[in-house]
């Protein structure tokens, strides 16, 4: 079975005790869990036992096997009886859970011009979008409702609507499905895809404009994207400059390339030699979620962007905070096990490693690892561990522990990189690169690979890199 190392992400297939360590990890040791087998059209095709550890389904508190047929519908009955006993099940554990009758009342309203507009073509649909004002009416009429701003966050949190109020101005998103198709038309093999993979699983907003997002407004294309970035798809990895021409870029994490390949090697050049860490961080899971390794990106993105280097799975990055490199990156062992690196080098490696660490607390509660520490190495490990028991202490008091300040996370400066005495080739002479000029790392890199066009090395004449003003 293929693995999330997979080189085509819409060409991953896992095994079944792939899926049932997911729903282990992600969810309750007691969650109810159905295992289906599909395209059962037969009682010949059915698979008597599961192809998992007899302990691994035992492990599960409320397991139920079935088979079915969407061609034929055989099974249905008993899937739908399965349904319902898992919901029985649910509904003894947890009780039911309530809400206000005006909210009740509400919710259902929404449900049923949603229902409704389903019904009808795409360009005939009625309340595929939702005013503020309308929802406020809506509150009012049914009665019931103290507060519709409230009422308006809970929707949204249950995944009843979707609500930016930076986006769509203002307007509540009632018809989710018609976002939804417009991100997965971007993954299509026909469309944006093999061009987004082409370019390293960069994208922007002009590509998607002129292909499959054409039919749609500016302003959808805007909430589309931020539905993007909400799930962890991509990240902007370039801001907007009209005094440049240039637009916003954003990075693809599934569709970014690995470390090995040519162009990531050519721009981790210069940027991190391998040399011994000051320090380094490893998480170890019993199962890596590819989602965890992809939301960490985004955060790194958030705060990196264009100054990151980036690849499937794991990124680069500088902090002029704290003058310091950290390179995270994601190691497999099969299909489920693997851990995760975060390699310090600088002086202020401490402060940053403490950044990340709350950082891989928060991702690690939300994929089923709320208590998971990383192991330390290198030489400024029991600097880090005194950090964290200092942090430890602190809550343990009662106290209000500082949070670790956030990286500048930028292009590093040319000094960065420069060691005295070292030469690099190029054909060029006295070259005089700013330490903060934009793009100045990248120059660098530029300088720094060999000019395909120069047939021999006694062509090149040699340079010395230094930091001054740019003229």
């Amino acid at each position: 079975m293929a693995s999330d190392n997979d080189d085509d992400p819409l060409q991953r297939r896992h095994p079944l005790t792939y899926w049932l360590d997911y729903v282990r990890t992600l969810g309750r040791p007691d969650s109810p869990v159905l295992v289906v087998q599909s395209q059962c059209d037969t009682p010949a095709q059915a698979v008597p036992v599961p192809p998992a550890d007899a302990a691994l389904l035992q492990s599960f508190g409320c397991l139920s096997v079935c088979n079915f047929s969407a061609r034929t519908r055989r099974g249905a009955a008993s899937l739908q009886e399965a349904l319902a006993d898992a919901n029985t099940y649910l509904r003894d554990r947890d009780g039911i859970s309530s809400i206000g009758r005006g909210r009740h009342l509400v919710w259902q309203q929404l449900e049923a011009w949603r229902q409704a507009d389903q019904q009808l073509p795409a360009q005939q649909r009625l309340h595929r979008t939702l005013s503020q004002s309308d929802f406020a009416s809506l509150c009012e009429q049914t009665g019931g409702v103290s507060s519709p701003e409230a009422l308006l966050r809970f929707l949204h949190n249950k995944g009843v609507v979707f609500h930016s109020p930076d986006l769509f101005h203002n307007r509540i998103l009632l018809d989710q499905s018609w976002a939804l198709d417009a991100v997965y038309a971007v993954f299509e093999r026909s469309s944006t895809y093999p061009l987004i993979k082409a370019n390293d699983g960069r994208l922007s907003p002009s590509l998607l404009a002129a292909t499959v997002w054409r039919e749609y407004e500016p302003e959808a294309q805007k909430l589309f994207l931020s539905l993007m970035c909400t799930c962890g798809i991509v990240f902007p990895c370039r801001e907007a400059d009209a005094a440049l021409g240039l637009e916003a870029e954003y990075l693809a994490p599934d569709l970014l390339p690995p470390r090995s390949s040519p162009q990531v090697c050519r721009q981790l050049q210069g940027r991190w030699e391998g040399s011994d860490p000051s320090l380094t961080l490893t998480y170890t899971y019993s199962f890596l979620h590819g989602g965890l390794v992809r939301a960490l990106l985004c955060d790194l993105g958030d705060h990196a962007g264009d100054g990151g280097v980036y690849w499937r799975y794991g990124a680069w990055v500088y902090d002029a905070r704290q003058g310091c490199i950290a390179l995270l990156d994601q190691q497999m062992v099969d299909d489920h096990a693997g851990s995760i690196t975060i390699s310090f080098q600088g002086a202020g490696s401490v402060k940053l490693a403490d950044w990340f660490i709350k950082r891989f607390a928060e991702r690690n509660r939300q994929f089923g690892y709320a208590d998971l520490q990383p192991v330390r190495s290198g030489p400024l490990a029991s600097q880090a561990l005194v950090s964290e028991k200092h942090l430890h202490l602190v809550r343990s008091d009662g106290g209000e522990a500082s949070a670790p300040p956030p990286p500048e996370l930028v292009p590093a400066p040319v000094e960065t990189f420069h060691k005295p005495g070292r030469e690099v080739s190029s054909p060029m002479r006295g070259v005089m690169i700013a330490p903060r000029a934009k793009n100045a790392n990248r120059l660098w890199m530029d300088l720094s690979m060999p000019c395909a066009s120069t047939p021999s090395r006694s062509r090149y004449e040699s340079i010395e890199m230094k930091c001054g003003p740019v003229t």
